[in-house]
């Protein structure tokens, strides 16, 4: 009879325990400059992420098992539920394609809500601050005429950080967010991301016929131009920079792609 007890005693406290899980609704505040999120909890004072199964068909998301997967995340016992429309509290979800920590600490999160739209979903940044969960939203307005096209969600950037719909870019490690300066003002960068820099501060796109070069800490750019049958493609541009551009220094130190004239006379000093 002991193991019978025992048994249904597990099973009491495990259902007691599901049954007092809560979720909490945050609405998300707007990213409007820099901003560092790089908080350190006391204690418990982290953000959990768990991977998700339900086989009951509601995501559009799908692995070669059948069974659709999501992220989670909690505050200590506490769902986290993100309100995307902030006129609509059903809008409410505690589902996410995608969720990373971005700092060390494991007090700051990166996600992206999954939902069967077949746009690129919203992404925010989930912190805790004071003990306190915040929501930031990683949207800017724009009116761009290619936005479908280069609102891509989330493109990460090797192991530092990722670059969110040419709008904002999220360090990892250190958790800051910084915004993009655009080309005009009203649009999101009109272009595909091609290239770093080494030092991973200036980031290289593609618009139209030039070569979008933008330092994201200082926010100053340098554009580029590229043969019209070269930006054709990313490839064949990819392969146009490597024989004709070199990363090139200005008197801040800021680095720059620039393409090389290869007619001109190469001081060796260049190259020790």
């Amino acid at each position: 009879m002991k193991p019978t007890l025992y048994a249904l005693l597990l099973a009491a406290v495990l259902f007691g325990c599901s049954k007092n899980e809560t979720s909490k609704v945050y609405k998300p505040k707007v990213l409007t400059a820099m901003e560092s999120f790089n908080e350190y909890g006391k204690g418990s004072d982290t953000l959990g992420i768990s991977k998700m199964e339900d086989s009951s068909g509601q995501l559009d998301k799908k692995d070669g098992d059948g069974i659709r997967k999501w992220y989670s995340v909690k505050f200590l016992d506490t769902l986290v539920q993100i309100q995307v429309n902030p006129d609509d509290p059903k809008s409410a979800t505690d589902k996410f394609a995608f969720a990373e920590f971005i700092n060390t600490a494991k007090t700051c999160a990166l996600v992206q809500i999954a939902d069967q739209s077949g746009l690129a979903a919203p992404v925010y940044i989930v912190t805790v601050k004071n003990n306190k969960v915040e929501v930031v939203s990683l949207y800017r307005p724009s009116n761009g005429p290619a936005d479908v096209k280069f609102t891509k969600g989330i493109t990460r950037v090797g192991n530092a950080g990722y670059i969110i719909n040419n709008d904002f870019y999220v360090t990892r490690v250190y958790a800051k967010a910084y915004l993009l300066k655009r080309q005009n003002p009203d649009q999101r960068i009109q272009g595909d991301f091609v290239i770093n820099s080494s030092d991973i501060s200036t980031f290289v796109f593609l618009v139209g016929n030039s070569l979008y070069e933008l330092h994201y800490p200082t926010g100053e750019v340098f554009l580029q131009p590229v043969p019209a049958e070269t930006a054709s493609s990313l490839e064949s541009t990819y392969d146009w920079i490597q024989q004709n551009c070199k990363w090139v220094k200005n008197a801040k130190g800021i680095s720059f792609l620039k393409a090389q004239d290869p007619d001109r006379i190469v001081d060796i000093k260049e190259f020790k």
